[in-house]
């Protein structure tokens, strides 16, 4: 019931996740059966873009999510994966979607474990950020979901100053380590919300 679209934003939802790991309705996944992006799952975008909820293209297949980037108007997010080019898995984002995201003002956030990681390790996930920077400049990576949730994750919230230590021995600046800690979120959070409260033209 795309209706619900709106409800849901007002209740507090930032973004959703059309696709998990296996295809639906709406598109396919990146863990095999991806045919595209269907015309429900644009009808949902394009639902998502009025309420200012901005699309999620953690687990969308490649076809999938390049139909999705190119439809939504909205900055996307990438909520959890990796850097393939790090590790090379199905959950991960070859260089070319690091770019796409990073194109459209969007955000990659690095999920700190398998499968994403090859080992749940903080200087595995800092490599997953640094190429991200690399590949997209620092306004697009950020830390991932799965953090004191389902996964068991090297830390939890509180283990936050171990990561911002070891990029500060990578000789990172201070501004590109508030941006990973959640300004580049917060910053795409804010644009969608305005972007939805815009009428269309």
């Amino acid at each position: 019931d795309l209706t619900r679209v709106r409800q849901v934003a007002e209740d507090g939802v930032v973004f959703i996740g059309s696709v998990h790991l296996r295809k639906n309705d709406y598109g396919g996944s990146s863990f095999g059966n991806d045919g595209g992006l269907t015309r429900l799952g644009r009808r949902l975008i394009d639902q998502m873009n009025q309420a200012g909820l901005m699309v999620d293209l953690a687990h969308a297949g490649p076809k999938t999510f390049d139909a999705a980037l190119a439809h939504t108007r909205l900055p996307p997010i990438v909520s959890h994966a990796g850097a393939r080019a790090i590790h090379d898995t199905w959950r991960n984002l070859s260089d070319d979607q690091i770019r796409a995201i990073a194109q459209r003002g969007g955000v990659i956030g690095v999920m700190l474990v398998p499968p994403a990681l090859e080992r749940p390790d903080l200087y595995e996930a800092l490599e997953h950020l640094t190429r991200i920077v690399t590949v997209g400049g620092e306004d697009v990576a950020a830390l991932g979901s799965d953090l004191d949730g389902y996964m068991r994750a090297p830390i939890d919230a509180s283990g936050l100053a171990q990561l911002t230590e070891l990029m500060l021995r990578a000789g990172w600046r201070p501004s590109r380590i508030r941006k990973m800690l959640g300004e580049n979120v917060l910053r795409v959070m804010t644009e969608a919300k305005q972007a939805g409260s815009t009428p269309r033209s």
